[in-house]
């Protein structure tokens, strides 16, 4: 008997079936039963699902998903899975030719999703991003910094990728408790330069996403210290007359007119004393004007969120120092806050007013079980009083009758 081996460079034309037929010089019993043989290729996505679906709570979302791995009796794998590591809603998902289906969706199922196919050769992945309406952006990451003598340059990555988002930079000296902020103007730009600062201060910074559902986290604060001047007669001179003197239109004459710059650092102050009182129609907000930067105020926001939860529960502009809130829930608890915006961009947050709103239904439903406790009372003294005449009624025509 001899073992024949062959030997093959494996190609998709050698899929099919083989058999072996083993013969001597007396003959054969015949071949042997046959053997299936599939060669297999990587896989690679038919279908793809989108970059970004956005869906509000309660929806239903149908991902796409599908793959090939070259031959039509074997597909490919696929299976689903959240990026972070947080397990699908068995109970609200269904997974059908790759398509990923998630029923009733909730706050949960915000987050990243990877379809995988794969087969014996290789695997493939496919991402995709889901998000609630309702959900604030993520934070920015990747956060870091350049500086100069009066300027610093950020950079980051946007934490999420939903179209429309716009980001404001927040900054302070490491050693001043005052935040100031300043808005990019131009959406999705990842990178901005914030000038006028003290040379060889350390300063510090954050970048907050926000989109129309209002604002979302802050990145990781980073500290940065800018370049150092030193000031001699000639160079506080030439720096003041460069750095700073250009912007302000000023001529510098000596090194003595030299003076920080930190006045420029502040754009505008905060709105002050704001109070939130119950009136005839709503809710009445009221605030002072902030001490600094009035000449370059545009106008103010007011927004407002109820205790213990992350997105603005309403917003609104105005010019005035007062605005009205005409609904707000029962039995809850509010966080009010206002902002003065100048016409640079740059704005500047008051302090939080917390307002507690009243169950009022709870007090009617006390003050009417009050009253029908009250009434049952008087009716009850009222029968009393009236089985009490009756007796004595009664009694004085008795003795009457026993007097006659």
């Amino acid at each position: 008997m001899y073992n024949l081996d062959v030997l093959l460079k494996v190609e998709e034309i050698h899929s099919g079936h083989y058999t072996c037929t083993p013969f001597n010089d007396l003959g054969t019993e015949g071949p042997s039963a046959a053997m299936k043989v599939i060669v297999q290729k990587a896989p690679v996505f038919t279908i793809t699902p989108n970059n970004l679906y956005l869906k509000k709570l309660g929806d239903t979302l149908e991902m796409p998903c599908d793959a090939v791995d070259g031959t039509k009796d074997h597909r490919p794998t696929i299976v689903w899975f959240k990026k972070d590591g947080t397990p699908l809603p068995l109970d609200r998902i269904m997974i059908q030719n790759g398509n990923l289906t998630i029923e009733r969706i909730q706050q949960s199922d915000d987050g990243m999703y990877s379809c995988v196919a794969s087969n014996e050769v290789a695997t493939i992945t496919a991402d995709t991003e889901v998000a609630i309406e309702t959900t604030s952006p993520r934070a920015p990451y990747n956060l870091t910094a350049s500086a100069s003598h009066s300027s610093v340059t950020l950079r980051w990555m946007a934490g999420t990728g939903r179209p429309n988002m716009e980001f404001h930079i927040w900054y302070r000296p490491a050693d001043a408790p005052e935040w100031r902020t300043m808005k990019i103007l131009t959406r999705g730009v990842t990178q901005a330069t914030v000038n006028s600062l003290d040379p060889g201060r350390i300063y510090e910074f954050m970048v907050l996403s926000q989109d129309k559902k209002g604002d979302g986290m802050f990145s990781k604060a980073i500290q940065i210290r800018t370049r150092a001047v030193e000031l001699n007669a000639t160079s506080a001179l030439a720096y003041y007359a460069t750095e700073v003197g250009s912007d302000q239109g000023e001529n510098v004459t000596s090194a003595q007119q030299y003076h920080s710059p930190l006045g420029s650092f502040q754009q505008i102050g905060p709105p002050r004393n704001v109070s939130v009182s119950p009136s005839r129609d709503g809710y009445l907000v009221t605030w002072e004007p902030p001490d600094l930067g009035m000449e370059d105020l545009l106008n103010y926001r007011v927004r407002w969120s109820q205790e213990g939860k992350e997105h603005l529960h309403g917003q609104a502009e105005v010019t005035t120092n007062r605005y009205l809130v005409t609904t707000l829930s029962e039995d809850t608890t509010y966080h009010f806050q206002v902002m003065a915006w100048s016409n640079r961009g740059y704005h500047a947050s008051s302090n939080q007013f917390v307002l507690r709103v009243p169950g009022y239904r709870s007090i009617r439903a006390v003050a009417l079980g009050v009253v029908v406790g009250l009434a049952v009372l008087v009716m009850a003294a009222a029968g009393s009083l009236y089985v009490r005449r009756l007796y004595l009624k009664r009694r004085d025509k008795d003795k009457e009758e026993t007097s006659s």
